[in-house]
């Protein structure tokens, strides 16, 4: 086995939720340059040897918090060119530039954006989903946000407030040059995945014409529960899926996930026209500034 010195991450995917990260980890775990850290989402940075005490119904911790099991993570790495883990919440919490920025300086950044819009209404059906989010309307959700924040709610709940990338991106880059942010856009990744995972190769420095299976896409919020009894079901079934995750690989999970969606959800809703209406107004000076950062047009995220 190749002994590294640092047994440190040469890029992160830092964000956003709700944005294919789960889609790309599968994707880039089959590329034989490419190695990633058997935990998805270690989330190290996001609370850096801390413990935080969130409140609500779920106190997601970070899957690692202690410098030397971070660095565990990365010690199967062998012939490998580059090293890598992937936790979305990076870009969101204000440590973690700070964090990455002491730990790994010459780390490269890749962050997926996704409509604000989109990706708020988005997370709130996976939360559904998932049994965890108590509130059945979006509009209501919304509307007790601020209060679930000052409250120290898990920022899984902060739906609205994590669609705010161009001042997220801005504290990375007071600290890392832009050279090493690659900022993506969720909609290529929809419309031609080959080519945005070349694009990522590239910036990555690993071979570009690897061939990558993209047929199926993981984590996908695939309904909404029936009815209260089956969002209590599957509230109550979440160490069970912990124990299925463990155990089968992610495409099978897939599999089972979409089978089990056809009997146990609903179709997911469209986002209100009148609440999106509201979102797009909250978030446009926000577009209009990320827009000048990445150099892109993002008109049709200020669509109503």
């Amino acid at each position: 086995m190749m002994q590294r010195a640092s047994q440190l991450p040469d890029f992160l995917v830092i964000g956003t939720a709700k944005a294919g990260t789960t889609s790309l980890y599968q994707y880039l775990k089959s590329h034989p340059e490419v190695y990633l850290s058997p935990i998805k989402e270690p989330r190290y940075f996001a609370h850096p040897e801390v413990r935080p005490a969130f409140v609500g119904p779920l106190r997601n911790l970070p899957r690692v918090w202690k410098i030397e099991d971070y660095r565990r993570l990365f010690e199967a790495r062998t012939t490998e060119l580059v090293a890598g883990e992937m936790s979305p919440q990076y870009l969101y919490h204000e440590c973690s530039p700070g964090a990455i920025c002491k730990l790994i300086p010459k780390a490269k950044l890749i962050a997926i954006l996704r409509d604000p819009a989109d990706r708020a209404f988005s997370h709130f059906c996976h939360n559904r989903r998932d049994g965890i989010e108590s509130l059945a309307d979006f509009a209501a959700a919304l509307a007790v946000e601020d209060e679930r924040i000052a409250q120290n709610w898990w920022p899984a709940f902060h739906y609205r407030h994590r669609g705010y990338y161009a001042q997220q991106l801005k504290r990375y880059l007071r600290l890392f040059p832009r050279e090493q942010l690659l900022i993506l856009v969720y909609d290529d990744m929809v419309a031609d995945c080959p080519e945005v995972l070349k694009r990522i190769c590239a910036f990555l420095g690993v071979d570009e014409s690897h061939s990558f299976d993209t047929t199926v896409r993981y984590n996908v919020s695939w309904g909404m529960p029936h009815g209260r009894l089956i969002h209590s079901g599957l509230k109550s079934a979440l160490p069970a899926k912990r124990l299925i995750r463990a155990m089968l690989p992610a495409r099978m999970r897939e599999n089972l996930s979409r089978m089990a969606s056809t009997v146990l959800m609903r179709r997911k809703p469209g986002l209100d026209p009148s609440l999106r209406e509201q979102l797009v107004s909250q978030f446009k000076p926000d577009i209009l500034e990320l827009q000048k950062i990445i150099g892109r047009d993002l008109s049709p995220w200020l669509r109503c």
